[in-house]
């Protein structure tokens, strides 16, 4: 059964929720995906209930984020970035770290390779330090990579390395 929608005012966050719904919705791949399609896939209610979580009419619950993400064949964080976390429960941190920079590359979504590249950097007790050993390059560069929230593709896709 479907928890029930939320009327409640959004909030800034969850508006940018919707909307980064909005942009994927508007961006898949599968053009033949109808919001009767998505509602029958997803086990919403209706045709009606995937155009109101859209246009902001309900405000997205977590229930909600996951069948769009399901449906939509992306990751819950892509929708609600505070979503990581529950992602990552059952991935292999050096895989799931691949496929972030994969969507990060795709989908402009920089800050969620930064959140976790801090996270394994954490888990594993290492430092910006130990990176810029990793690559051979001077420690200020690494500082700048978490500065300006930009790392050099080149240097991007050897991260995974990085934490093998």
């Amino acid at each position: 059964m479907t928890p029930t929608p939320d009327y409640t005012e959004m909030s800034t966050e969850q508006e940018l929720w919707r909307l980064n719904l909005v942009r994927l919705w508007e961006g898949r791949k599968d053009t033949s995906l109808s919001q009767q399609s998505a509602a029958e896939a997803g086990g919403f209610d209706s045709q009606a209930t995937v155009s109101r979580y859209l246009s902001g009419a309900f405000t997205l619950n977590d229930g909600a984020i996951l069948k769009f993400a399901r449906v939509l064949g992306v990751e819950p964080a892509q929708i609600n970035p505070r979503m990581l976390d529950v992602t990552l429960l059952h991935a292999d941190p050096v895989a799931r770290l691949t496929e972030i920079i994969r969507q990060a590359l795709n989908d402009d979504g920089p800050e969620l390779v930064f959140q976790r590249f801090e996270q394994l950097l954490a888990e594993r007790n290492l430092n910006k330090a130990d990176i810029a050993r990793h690559f051979d390059i001077k420690p200020p560069s690494i500082h700048k990579w978490f500065s300006e929230r930009r790392i050099p593709t080149e240097r991007l896709f050897a991260l995974p390395t990085f934490f093998n």
